[in-house]
């Protein structure tokens, strides 16, 4: 049974690409789970045609930042750590950190397109 909410979170596989620090030009991917928000589809369609045209222009779109920070409402308890190994919540602080790290961005902004493209994704093995 399909229950319509007017407001509505998801989690959705965020896979991040990270360059291999002992492996130049290799990456590693870990793998934590976004929770978005569910926006309207006209907000969503404006959002992601604004960077579908900045990259037919062939320039940089700089407003992911501003789209994640719209959409993205969390993440899972325990899979995002800081340098120490701890667990790092989910705070104003820690979001425009992962914000500011160009892999994460990356990763969460193409994560949210395939969440509301019905795109399937891949199941991964544990320990990436």
């Amino acid at each position: 049974m399909f229950v319509l909410r007017r407001e509505e979170t998801y989690e959705f596989p965020v896979d991040a690409k990270v360059p291999n620090a002992r492996i130049p030009g290799q990456h590693v991917v870990h793998r934590f789970h976004a929770v978005f928000r569910s926006l309207p589809v006209e907000r969503s369609r404006a959002l992601l045609k604004a960077a579908d045209q900045a990259q037919l222009r062939g320039e940089q779109w700089t407003g992911d930042k501003d789209m994640m920070r719209e959409v993205l409402a969390g993440w899972r308890d325990g899979e995002v750590k800081g340098e120490d190994g701890q667990d790092l919540p989910f705070t104003e602080e820690n979001l425009e950190a992962m914000l500011d790290n160009p892999f994460a961005l990356a990763a969460l902004t193409e994560a949210y397109r395939r969440s509301i493209s019905g795109e399937q994704v891949q199941a991964r093995k544990r320990g990436n």
